[in-house]
Order: C-alpha cells, then structure tokens, then sequence
C-alpha cells in the first residue's frame, strides 16, 4: 500500500530515511515494511535477518470550498460526503467554524468556539437578510477526523448567498 515511503534499492547506513506519509482515502491505511540488516567489510556482505513492521496512516479530511444559495429565514447545510465534488472525507468527520468577514446585513450567524459543545457533522444555520440585495458570508471551516489522532485537513471555505425575501407594504387599496 503506498504511504508515501519509496523502496530504497541501493543500502543505507544508519536509518530508514525520512518521509512525509500519506494516505489519499478515507480510510485508514497499514503498510508493510521489510528492512533487511546487511553488514558490508572487505567486500564481503552478510544479511542479518529481516525485521518487518507496519504503519498505519490515518486520513485527513480534503474538502474544496462550496457555494450555497439560500432564501433570507431558511436554513443551510453543508454535509462533505466522500467522493462527492472530489472530497475525500474519512467516517466520522467533524467541523468547526468561523464567519471570515461578519455581515452585519445577516442575522443568525455565528462562530462555532464553544468547546463544552462537541463540533459537528455539518455546518448549519438559518440567516436572515436584512436588507433588499443579496448578502454574502462566508465561514471558514476546519475539518477534523476522528481516526486516532484526529487528523486536522486544510480549512475550505463555504461562501452563502442569501437573497432578500420579498414583502408587500401595507397599503389601504380603497
């Protein structure tokens, strides 16, 4: 399974060498490593025996940003499914979240910062246009997995638009 650590074909000394792992799914994944020992002098190479071991690679979220339209009183929600829209999003993946720019045009909004409050599956709120334009906020979303050591992703962006809803003014039609 490719976890990002290269074959090395030719012998090193000391230590295997450095490398950034990777795992592209949304699902754990556990490779299988053999390291053979192997003691070199005046030209004579003998093998020590061969240890093997695993590492296990636990997935981060990657979700691109998403783009939502909405009515003033209704309700938004984003769910990231795996492999929808290119997401890889491991089972069991959280949010939390921040307004980038407040919109004092929109009521309803808010941060995610309380930490007595699990984070969620889904970003969700109903945001009230106060004006007669569309208004647009955008959050700022950072993803967390919750495979052991709960992997943090890239933070993505969910920009709502939310247009007015229009009204009739009260007219005396006699």
């Amino acid at each position: 399974t490719d976890i990002g650590l290269l074959p090395v074909e030719t012998p090193i000394d000391g230590n295997m060498p450095s490398f950034v792992s990777e795992n592209l799914s949304n699902i754990p994944v556990i490779a299988t490593v053999s390291v053979t020992p192997t003691f070199t002098a005046n030209g004579i190479s003998c093998e020590g025996i061969a240890k093997t071991f695993q590492i296990k690679v636990n997935p981060k979220p990657l979700i691109n940003n998403k783009f939502v339209e909405i009515c003033s009183e209704d309700t938004f929600n984003v769910e990231p499914l795996n492999n929808i829209d290119g997401d890889v999003v491991p089972n069991g993946t959280v949010y939390t979240w921040e307004v980038l720019t407040p919109n004092f045009n929109i009521d309803g909004w808010s941060n995610w910062i309380d930490l007595s409050i699990p984070p969620t599956n889904s970003i969700s709120q109903t945001l009230i246009n106060t004006t007669n334009i569309p208004q647009i906020l955008v959050y700022v979303v950072t993803p967390v997995s919750d495979a052991l050591g709960q992997c943090a992703g890239e933070t993505f962006e969910i920009e709502v638009t939310v247009s007015p809803r229009p009204t009739l003014q009260d007219k005396d039609f006699v």
